[in-house]
């Protein structure tokens, strides 16, 4: 079992796109929902297990906890971004901190690279963009922009 969160929902096609605390992302849809109680929406904390997905209890929570072989430390290091000179040493940065590759694509000459981490307390996304020397970095965690 692992525990998530509900990162994409379209009510309209009920299908939309989990985000899981062991970093991977599933695509999911109302027949993969079994909560009666609830339905599902965009930030929701959930239990998906075997295809199946509902609102996470604490007991579920607790559950993922326990099959993790480390505890993940989402702190800062001491070495600051600025100190990066490519986008594989970002990359590299954050792998390091648990966050897990989304996306690596090249787009008109434009290198665009997305990670995500989750953990039953925390959610975070970070974005680089490199066009010719220079590389851009945004950083979200639960939600909100981190500078």
């Amino acid at each position: 079992m692992y525990t998530g969160m509900i990162f994409q929902y379209d009510s309209s096609t009920e299908r939309g796109l989990l985000m899981l605390s062991n970093g991977e992302t599933k695509e999911f849809g109302t027949y993969n929902w079994v909560d009666e109680k609830n339905s599902p929406a965009v930030g929701q904390k959930i239990a998906y297990d075997n295809n199946r997905v509902k609102v996470a209890t604490k007991e579920d929570e607790d559950a993922a906890l326990l099959k993790k072989d480390e505890v993940i430390d989402t702190q800062e290091d001491t070495q600051t971004e600025e100190a990066f000179n490519s986008v594989d040493d970002y990359i590299e940065h954050y792998i390091n901190k648990e966050y897990k590759l989304a996306r690596d694509s090249v787009v008109d000459g434009v290198r665009t690279v997305s990670l995500r981490m989750y953990t039953s307390e925390e959610y975070g996304e970070v974005s680089i963009k490199q066009y010719g020397s220079n590389i851009d970095v945004t950083r979200t965690l639960n939600g909100k922009s981190v500078h």
